[in-house]
């Protein structure tokens, strides 16, 4: 099982993708909105099990609406950010030329949860600071954990945007201290890192 990371430079925004060239994938974050995205999932996989959302703003799902409609696949989101699928004031799209309003019915769930897609057991990480809805997907068979804009190389996400939360960092911050220090993040920007390394050199993990 591969990680195939894919960095969108127009928002610096990571998508990710899940699978084995030739079989069928995963996908987080798909961020763009263009034929790129579903023409290299088509040139490489036989098709995309599920779409995972770590939060719902425009530059990690700008994408949703073609992977669907050109793989039938579900998408999962957490309750808390649903609405963002549809409401471009609060997904950020509502200043750009094509405002992001999907009407997919997506696959909700509340607090942490627990699922398996592809034969992985997946855990959904509530970490509800960036978004009400924000999650973690650890990935703990292939010492994997996808952090959106929840965590970042040194940093964690803004605070100051419809739905944000400083009140819920602390305790948010703190389901990841206790995961293993050798797991390595893939955050929704910027470059891959480590929890041992954030728990060294993070200010946020410090306060």
């Amino acid at each position: 099982m591969e990680i195939t990371p894919i960095v969108y430079r127009q928002f610096s925004a990571n998508t990710y993708l899940i699978g084995t060239k030739g079989g069928e994938v995963l996908v987080i974050d798909p961020g763009l909105d263009s034929d790129s995205l579903v023409n290299l999932l088509k040139e490489n996989y036989s098709g995309v099990t599920a779409v995972l959302l770590t939060h719902g703003h425009y530059d990690h799902i700008s994408g949703i609406d073609r992977v669907v409609k050109a793989f039938k696949c579900p998408v999962y989101v957490h309750e808390g950010d649903v609405e963002f699928l549809s409401t471009p004031r609060l997904n950020g799209s509502y200043k750009s030329d094509t405002p992001i309003k999907s009407a997919i019915q997506p696959i909700t769930f509340s607090g942490d949860y627990e699922f398996s897609l592809l034969g992985l057991k997946i855990k959904a990480i509530h970490t509800p600071f960036h978004t009400q809805g924000s999650v973690c997907y650890l990935f703990a068979s292939l010492n994997a954990i996808f952090t959106g804009d929840t965590l970042f190389r040194g940093d964690i996400g803004r605070t100051d945007l419809p739905g944000s939360s400083e009140k819920t960092v602390e305790p948010s911050l703190q389901k990841l201290r206790v995961l293993p220090p050798t797991l390595v993040v893939y955050p929704g920007h910027g470059h891959q890192t480590t929890i041992e390394r954030e728990l060294s050199y993070n200010r946020y993990f410090h306060q």
